[in-house]
């Protein structure tokens, strides 16, 4: 799948899940930098940066949590489209606007890391840009602005804070824009699956089988994904079945 038709298509599903938590959301003002904030800091926490222990970097985690974050970032530009025009007609390519072409140059400029450089991957640079992502969320724009005296956010621009966040948290990790916009569908299934299966009513299962749901359903939807004959709605059965089969029947 072209890398524009697939950013299109979880843009769509984003909107979709968001609907499904509330179908007015467009109309809400949801903090979403606050919620990237703090999967940032999930994200910094999944490599060794503490010097008063023992530890080691968990890339596998370090993916999952910037997919958390691209999704909370789509839903970021999702609104900002909105707003700027609520005819919701170009909702989808407004949004996606945001990356395409950043996403694009990377993956054709081999930006994307390979598989030697993920496993040596300097964890001090790599948190160095995490941070520099942070400091663009407008929240922390505006606050640093207010504490030297400026009254309003200066310069932001949510296409940079975009571009940012592909150069210093994905490109890093990740081997193509296909394996994240995959790793992307994935979480988003899980979601929805989350979603139906009782997590804002306190009974939805994390734990599946003394693993984390992510890390299972990662893996589930690696080996499935770029099936031809496989749509989206037979992978999340295929998670949905593997949840009630094997997960809930056991509590």
């Amino acid at each position: 799948m072209l890398i524009k038709k697939k950013l299109l298509h979880i843009i769509e599903l984003q909107h979709t899940l968001n609907q499904q938590i509330n179908p007015q959301w467009l109309d809400e003002n949801y903090a979403f930098d606050t919620a990237i904030l703090i999967e940032s800091a999930e994200l910094v926490d999944s490599f060794a940066w503490k010097w008063w222990k023992a530890g080691a970097n968990d890339i596998a985690n370090a993916k999952v949590e910037v997919v958390d974050i691209m999704h909370f970032l789509v839903s970021y530009c999702l609104m900002f489209a909105y707003k700027a025009d609520p005819n919701t007609d170009g909702l989808y390519s407004t949004a996606s606007a945001y990356f395409l072409d950043m996403l694009k140059c990377a993956d054709t400029e081999g930006a994307f890391a390979t598989v030697d450089e993920v496993a040596n991957l300097n964890s001090s640079r790599y948190i160095a840009g995490v941070k520099l992502f942070i400091s663009k969320l407008p929240s922390v724009a505006f606050n640093y602005a207010h504490n030297i005296g400026v009254s309003s956010c200066p310069n932001f621009s949510l296409k940079s804070l975009c571009r940012t966040f592909i150069t210093h948290l994905a490109t890093p990790l990740f081997s193509s824009a296909d394996e994240m916009l995959n790793m992307y569908i994935a979480k988003n299934m899980l979601n929805k699956l989350r979603q139906n299966r009782g997590y804002k009513q306190g009974t939805y299962i994390k734990q599946w089988l003394g693993r984390e749901d992510n890390e299972v359903v990662m893996e589930l939807v690696a080996a499935n994904v770029d099936a031809a004959d496989v749509t989206l709605a037979e992978l999340y059965n295929l998670i949905d079945a593997y949840y009630i089969e094997r997960v809930a029947v056991n509590v």
